[in-house]
Order: C-alpha cells, then structure tokens, then sequence
C-alpha cells in the first residue's frame, strides 16, 4: 500500500504516468471512505499490455493509493477479483492485526546433520511446518547435513 497524505482522492486519478491511458474514472465511497477509482491499460517495459484499477481512498486524513494489475489477455474473473480487494478496504479495529509485526524469513546454518522433522522442532516458524518444508524443498525425513543453510519464518500473524 502505497501512502500520499497530500494528495486528495477525487483529485488523484488523473495524475498516472506516461504510458498509462485512463479508460474510465469515477469518485466512489467505499465502506463509508471517499475516494476515486480509475480503470486503465499500460504497457509493460517488454512491450506487453497491461490493465488494472487504481483507487485513492481516504481514511483517517491520509489518502492510500490501491493499485492491480493484470495482463491485458487475463480472464475477466481477475478484474473483478482486483475490484473485490480493492473495495474491500476498511478501518481495522482488532488491535491484535494492527501491530503485526511482518514476518522475516531467517536463514539458519545447521550446526550439525538432522532431519527435516528435527529441524521445524529445534527452530520452530510461525508458519505451518508443511510450509517450511516446502521452502527449503524437503520433507520430514529429508536428512540435511552439518552446515546446510535452511530458511524458517519468524514473526507475522502467527507469533
């Protein structure tokens, strides 16, 4: 998410980049907040096209910029998935998701030979063990040797 606190939302959709032809803009108010959305083609630096929606949504004093993207050949259940996000935009009371700190993957040089499954237990993720297994590429019963550099996830939603 992209944050612009000068700029005013219903004044925000027109200012896009060289390259980027706004087909339609309209103001909106999405969950009570005002804002401007604008549905636009560009072209990509290979010389592909592009489509996507760009809303400026006010909240709070700030203005926060929402920008999908698709390829211009996606099936049109994508446009209205982007739409979906965006219009999903709303305060966030649980103060418990407001403090989340990002999760960080951390990589781990083994300090000696072990499976997969002793690695999750000796350093634990605060993701799921099946999903450990699938970034480094092994299972449980994988056998990783004394100095093999493994990733794990710390922090996020689930610390």
């Amino acid at each position: 998410m992209h944050v612009e606190p000068r700029v005013r939302p219903r004044e925000h959709p027109g200012g896009f980049q060289q390259g980027v032809t706004v087909q339609q803009s309209r103001n909106i108010t999405i969950n009570g907040n005002p804002g401007a959305l604008a549905i636009f083609t560009a072209q990509n630096s290979d010389g592909s096209k592009l489509r996507g929606e760009a809303a400026a949504i006010q909240y709070s004093g700030t203005t926060y910029m929402l920008i999908g993207l698709m390829a211009a050949n996606a099936p049109a259940q994508r446009s209205s998935e982007i739409d979906g996000a965006i219009r999903s935009f709303r305060a966030l009371p649980d103060a418990s998701l407001i403090n989340v700190q990002p999760a960080i993957i951390q990589l781990v040089t083994l300090t000696e030979a072990m499976s997969g499954a002793s690695f999750v237990q000796r350093y634990p993720s605060t993701i799921a063990s099946n999903l450990v297994y699938i970034m480094n590429e092994i299972d449980a019963t994988t056998s990783l040797a004394r100095g093999t550099v493994m990733k794990r996830v710390v922090g996020g939603v689930g610390q």
